[in-house]
């Protein structure tokens, strides 16, 4: 029986990834560049060195830090002063999971602050067992976060199991050892998950019967 679930954050329980991109075009603007929320998706999924290089190729070296700074006003003005940003059928699962007994964790690649913003956006300061972000590990596709999930909550790899919705997660969590299950959304599909769900409810499908 599945015991644990690891959820990633953004783009599988909360639609962050259609603020930062909304975010991305806003900061672009404000440099006097014209781009696109097209031209911003090769973003999605990524962190760290990764993600600088790719904001480096599509708005200029010399624009990173800004641009980054930029967008990261945006998105903090957004969940501050925004509705819930959870996806839909996200807070039925995770109670559903957790009126099963089952314990449930969060792993992101994103930072501390980022991953407080989101929890009191949408009330779920108090829904994971877990809680694993940046400041634990290098960021996917690296599997750190997972690894230090598995050791310092003592969890068995065969009884756990990982959410995610871009194909670099997926990644993360097979090289930790750990099977999951891939809900894309903007990304695409990873012919490595252990499964492919349609939503999250289809995934809560998924983990009860297995």
């Amino acid at each position: 029986m599945i015991a644990n679930i690891l959820f990633d954050l953004d783009g599988t329980l909360v639609d962050t990834e259609r603020v930062f991109l909304a975010g991305n075009v806003a900061a672009a603007k404000s440099l006097g560049l014209a781009r696109t929320q097209q031209d911003f998706l090769p973003l999605v999924g990524a962190a760290g060195e990764a993600e600088t290089a790719l904001i480096a190729q599509i708005v200029g070296s010399a624009n990173v830090a800004a641009f980054t700074q930029a967008t990261i006003q945006y998105v903090d003005e957004r969940l501050d002063h925004g509705r819930s940003i959870a996806l839909p059928g996200a807070d039925a699962l995770l109670a559903r999971l957790r009126q099963a007994g089952r314990m449930i964790g969060v792993v992101t690649s994103s930072s501390q602050h980022h991953l407080a913003q989101v929890l009191a956006n949408t009330g779920w300061q108090q829904a994971f067992d877990w809680q694993v972000n940046l400041t634990h590990g290098r960021p996917k596709p690296a599997p750190d976060l997972y690894q230090h999930a598995l050791k310092t909550a003592a969890l068995t790899p065969n009884a756990t199991i990982a959410v995610e919705d871009t194909p670099v997660g997926v990644q993360s969590a097979l090289a930790a050892g750990l099977q999951c299950l891939q809900v894309p959304d903007l990304a695409p599909v990873s012919q490595a998950a252990t499964a492919h769900l349609d939503d999250l409810a289809a995934a809560g499908e998924w983990i009860m019967t297995h």
